[in-house]
């Protein structure tokens, strides 16, 4: 069973009881799109910026916003934005 906070890596195996990861590398910045960076250093810098966040599918993609809607299967998010922090579990499972 996987734990709030829990953070995965390029080659871990999905989650099955995961809806939301988000990076630890890769920050989110409104209108011009994510920036690689550390994520702390970047929140200690400018509290208004957000981690690049990934929502689980209804067909079990991760979707996530990068200047328009994507869509990625589970080992090209590991491997591209590497390494992610799960925000929120599927209290059902």
């Amino acid at each position: 069973m996987t734990t709030l906070g829990e953070v995965f890596d390029w080659g871990d195996p999905e989650p099955s009881d995961v809806l939301v990861v988000e990076s630890l590398a890769w920050v989110d910045i409104t209108g011009y799109g994510a920036e690689l960076c550390d994520v702390k250093d970047a929140y200690a810098h400018d509290p208004e910026l957000t981690a690049l966040s990934f929502g689980k599918t209804a067909t079990n993609g991760w979707k996530f916003w990068l200047n328009d809607k994507n869509y990625i299967g589970w080992d090209e998010l590991v491997r591209r934005f590497r390494p992610v922090q799960v925000t929120m579990l599927d209290g059902a499972s």
